[in-house]
């Protein structure tokens, strides 16, 4: 979930764990939102991850991807 520790992409985050789903909370510069997001996520039950990285690159994005594989070991929802 891109931008997921503030506003839409946190409430967006929150309720795909409601619904059973593992999440990978991206962020920029927001790390400690992106982590209480992460804490209440691991809270519900669902594996959770937050992962930097700066999607105006095509590097950035590819960090993205990879670390989330990394982690979760595979992506359902985009």
């Amino acid at each position: 979930m891109t931008g997921a520790g503030k506003r839409l992409g946190r409430a967006v985050a929150l309720r795909l764990a409601e619904e059973g789903a593992d999440v990978v909370v991206h962020y920029g510069t927001s790390a400690t939102e992106a982590a209480e997001v992460v804490g209440k996520i691991e809270e519900m039950g669902r594996r959770a991850v937050a992962i930097q990285a700066d999607l105006r690159s095509v590097d950035g994005i590819r960090k993205l991807f990879l670390d989330a594989g990394n982690e979760l070991g595979r992506l359902d929802l985009l």
